[in-house]
């Protein structure tokens, strides 16, 4: 940039200048909008709507003794259960990988395991 300006200009004069005629000259006035509209848009539910949370609220723990969380398989500190619903059910899929080489045939197949897996579940 010195070399093309020359040594005779600060920085501070070649930033007024690229400020003046680029931002606030005509080409930024042709390119840069006056106002910038607002990109963001508000996805919240009124609080009386549909889907409110104050709808989904939890339901109030059961009252049942240690040994019947035990025999349950529930463990309260995780508020989880040992064993999942169908435990295996993702070693069906965990192994699917799709190659760009893939015919139709193999697609189709890995899609039949996917559909599978979610009928599953």
């Amino acid at each position: 940039m010195a070399a093309h300006v020359g040594a005779s200009r600060t920085p501070q004069e070649v930033m007024e200048h690229y400020v003046s005629m680029y931002i606030h000259g005509n080409l930024g006035k042709a390119c840069i909008p006056d106002t910038i509209p607002n990109r963001v848009t508000d996805h919240t539910c009124p609080s009386g709507g549909p889907l409110s949370p104050s709808l989904t609220t939890p339901l109030p723990p059961l009252d049942i003794s240690v040994a019947e969380q035990q025999q349950l398989g529930y463990m309260p500190l995780r508020d989880d259960y040992e064993i999942e619903y169908d435990q295996d059910a993702e070693t069906l899929i965990s192994g699917l990988s799709v190659n760009y080489d893939d015919d139709d045939v193999e697609i189709e197949l890995k899609r039949a395991h996917v559909d599978m897996y979610v009928r599953k579940l």
